[in-house]
């Protein structure tokens, strides 16, 4: 179901837009990232930890503990009651230019729930191609081959439920100017797949489609129809390209 209905004409997301949020049982679909931070809160008890896997281009580990406690905390506010809607209106005053910002962003939406709910996290597992800066919440480093051979062994040895994190930039890379698709079809239904069959061990998967990141929303798509296929995903068919 829609959360937040596509629009007739998409726009770009950049490091704060959100176009749209669909939801099929625990697995949630947006095209901006931020957006994982609000679902991991409608699917999880924040009173228990969590393993914690971000499979993304960029770790996405910007942020600021003082901001999101003036801002959230102090006000009183809890987060995981929040509409999608209150949650995307979440602002703050920047003012040394006068204006104000988005409190989320597609670099700082972890840090944030960490900063908020910091007994969350049990474990931490990064599988990124080191975009953006490191920082020390980041427990292990991975590759993606590790995971699609391990993952069912972590799945039985580590306690604790699973939140899920993709970002499909993970699966691009840009030289040149150019976006060329990194891992074949095959490897990404292999990951789709290997999600698939778990789903019952994993309290949460959101997938980000980074449209800008991926060079076009028609490179987002094309990869989200492996997991829509793999995974029985009813996110209808997109045609606009935006």
């Amino acid at each position: 179901m829609w959360i937040k209905e596509i629009p007739e004409e998409l726009h770009e997301s950049g490091p704060v837009g959100v176009n749209f949020l669909y939801r099929q049982d625990k697995v949630y679909i947006m095209d901006n990232d931020l957006c994982a931070a609000w679902c991991w809160l409608q699917e999880i008890d924040t009173g228990k930890a969590y393993n914690f896997v971000h499979i993304d281009y960029h770790y996405d580990l910007s942020g600021d503990e003082q901001l999101v406690k003036r801002e959230v905390l102090e006000k009183e506010i809890q987060l995981h009651k929040l509409s999608f809607g209150e949650f995307l209106d979440l602002k703050y005053p920047v003012e040394k230019f006068d204006i104000v910002a988005k409190l989320f962003r597609w670099d700082n939406f972890i840090l944030n729930v960490h900063d908020l709910y910091p007994g969350l996290f049990r474990s931490t597992t990064f599988i990124t191609k080191r975009g953006g800066s490191k920082e020390d919440f980041v427990q292990y480093e991975e590759e993606i081959e590790a995971f699609l051979d391990q993952y069912e062994d972590w799945l039985r040895d580590m306690r604790g439920g699973w939140i899920i994190d993709l970002d499909l930039d993970f699966f691009y890379w840009k030289t040149r100017g150019q976006y060329f698709q990194l891992y074949s079809d095959t490897t990404v239904r292999r990951l789709a797949e290997l999600l698939h069959r778990n789903m019952h061990k994993i309290d949460v998967l959101t997938i980000a489609l980074s449209p800008e990141c991926c060079g076009g929303w028609e490179n987002s798509f094309k990869i989200l129809s492996i997991f829509k296929e793999a995974m029985g995903i009813d996110f209808p068919d997109i045609n606009r390209k935006g």
